[in-house]
Order: C-alpha cells, then structure tokens, then sequence
C-alpha cells in the first residue's frame, strides 16, 4: 500500500490505481443513490445533515428533529429553489430502478 500523501487519524487510506486489488469473483457491488432537484432541502422536517456535517443536527430520517426546530431553515431553503421541485411519479420511479439495475 502506498504511504505518500498525508492521512489523518481515523481517514481511509486511498490505494493508487496500480495498487488495486481484482474481485475474487465475477460479483461486483456498487452503492448508488440518486435524488430529484429540492428532494432533500436544508432544514427538512424529516432531518437532514449538512454539507461535511459542518453544523450538529439532531436527529435523522428514522428519529426526526422536533417538530418545528428547523422551520426558518426549511422555509429559507424552499425560497432560494430557482424551480420547482422535482417529483417523479411512481411509475417513473420503477423506470429509474429498472435502468439502473441493468445499466
């Protein structure tokens, strides 16, 4: 492994391209995670986290902020949107899925 480069305590340690190990089988696994325009907005009532989780926020999706706690984030972020959001229809949900399974 290569030991150029700084680490930080507690960081991942990157590999070089040439320091890549092959799969041992034919199964690969990717994580993937796809959103809409304003799906997700700072201040979300259902908890959010911010960029580099700069700021504490507590609470996540399973165990939500108070409610109210973050409304004047909410109402902010909603206000600088410079379209509607987007939302994709369930049909098109299946769509997106299917393709990215096969892809």
């Amino acid at each position: 492994m290569s030991t150029h480069g700084k680490a930080h305590p507690g960081s991942k340690v990157i590999l070089e391209e040439s320091e890549l190990l092959e799969p041992q089988d034919s199964c690969r696994w990717y994580h993937i995670t796809t959103h809409t325009y304003s799906a997700w907005l700072h201040g979300d009532p259902r908890g959010f986290r911010t960029h580099h989780h700069r700021e504490h926020v507590e609470g996540d999706y399973k165990n939500p902020p108070a409610p109210g706690t973050f409304d004047r984030e909410f109402a902010r972020s909603k206000q600088l949107l410079k379209q509607d959001p987007v939302v994709l229809a369930t049909a098109w949900r299946k769509v997106v899925g299917e393709h990215l399974a096969i892809g």
